[in-house]
């Protein structure tokens, strides 16, 4: 089985695959959506990992607004009980963990399940952040925080390209080749 934690993946090698072994080759690159893999299967080859990407996003973007919902709703919460659990995907247990969001004093614990609450409330999923642009855990209350006063259309808009970015790193992260060394830094 391929591992979706190993960097192992060539675009040639994607392109080539049968449809389920590209399927699991992209494994957790979307957080649980498989339908974003079975769509994007039909239109290989890609020319570039840019080429993958935007393929995804549109994918993405194009997505009934339910399916949009759902999507965001298969992510785990920031520290959440899946988190504390240890039952997220290997990609998102290493972004998580980069930031130490399961080990953090209890005065964070404490805000960020606060704050994880008012977003769900606000907009009934919950806050996905590009945890690879952010520095400390200080940047991730300040932009939960921030977005609490978006409207549902805006926040949509947000969490999709933050997604985008999320699956970026993640591509970089998984096909051999494509991460820069600056990146490789903050991975």
């Amino acid at each position: 089985m391929i591992r979706a934690e190993d960097n192992v993946l060539t675009l040639v090698a994607l392109n080539d695959a049968d449809q389920s072994t590209f399927v699991e080759m992209l494994a957790d690159t979307v957080e649980n959506a498989p339908w974003v893999y079975e769509a994007l299967e039909r239109r290989r080859p890609f020319a570039s990992v840019e080429a993958l990407w935007r393929e995804i996003m549109a994918t993405l973007r194009a997505a009934p607004l339910p399916a949009q919902i759902a999507l965001f709703r298969g992510h785990p919460e920031l520290a959440g009980k899946e988190a504390v659990a240890r039952q997220m995907t290997p990609n998102s247990t290493r972004e998580q963990d980069r930031l130490g969001l399961v080990s953090m004093p209890a005065g964070d614990i404490a805000r960020l399940r606060e704050l994880n609450s008012l977003y769900r409330d606000r907009f009934g999923y919950p806050c996905i952040v590009a945890l690879r642009h952010q520095k400390d855990r200080a940047g991730i209350f300040e932009a939960i925080a921030g977005r609490l006063t978006n409207d549902a259309e805006a926040e949509r808009e947000i969490v999709l390209a933050e997604i985008g970015e999320i699956v970026r790193g993640r591509l970089d992260r998984r096909i051999a080749g494509t991460m820069s060394a600056t990146e490789e830094m903050v991975r």
